[in-house]
């Protein structure tokens, strides 16, 4: 079906949702404002009562190496949704950007899936003596693993969308059509 947008022609695959770009420019301005306003505020409390008890979830060196990417995959996810809310709706152009974005954000988690320590290594909490050693010890590895896995399951979805996304442009490209964003 075809509509008018702007006084051209629109087919139903190509709008794009305004409240879709909206979440996505608000979740991307509220992780670039934690992430380099307040990375010291990411962290975990070990005891309610003693306020220096706060350890930084994130290693200082993680950091410093992988939030000047992320910025730039933020910035330019932030720019394709304000590009997508002035047109209304997506193009051949806007499709390609957004592929490339998706292979730029994977290249991104695919380094910090086989970097180094994500977390703060330390375990300035552990009290030696302390009869939960033992559990500190085992939370921090169950932490550390769980974060692991996360990020490669993050990895694995972002590159599962960008084979669908990379397909969706080809057909598009041999049929001339416009498929559905994915």
């Amino acid at each position: 079906m075809s509509t008018q947008i702007d006084g051209t022609d629109c087919c139903e695959e190509d709008r794009f949702s305004p409240i879709a770009a909206l979440f996505n420019i608000s979740l991307t301005i509220f992780l670039m404002m934690l992430f380099n306003v307040f990375p010291q505020r990411i962290g975990m409390v070990v005891s309610a009562s003693d306020p220096d008890s706060f350890i930084p979830l994130f290693n200082p060196e993680f950091l410093d190496a992988y939030l000047p990417w992320f910025n730039a995959w933020w910035g330019l996810a932030l720019s394709l949704n304000f590009v997508l809310l002035g047109l209304r709706r997506w193009t051949v152009a806007t499709r390609w950007a957004d592929f490339g974005l998706t292979l730029f954000g994977l290249s991104i988690l695919l380094k910090v899936a086989n970097a180094g320590p994500i977390l703060n290594p330390g375990n300035e909490w552990i009290v030696e003596g302390l009869p939960w050693l033992e559990i500190g010890e085992g939370f921090t590895m169950a932490l550390v693993l769980s974060l692991n896995w996360t990020v490669w399951v993050i990895t694995m979805a972002v590159a599962i969308g960008a084979i669908v996304k990379f397909v969706q442009l080809v057909r598009m490209s041999i049929a001339g059509v416009q498929p559905q964003p994915a």
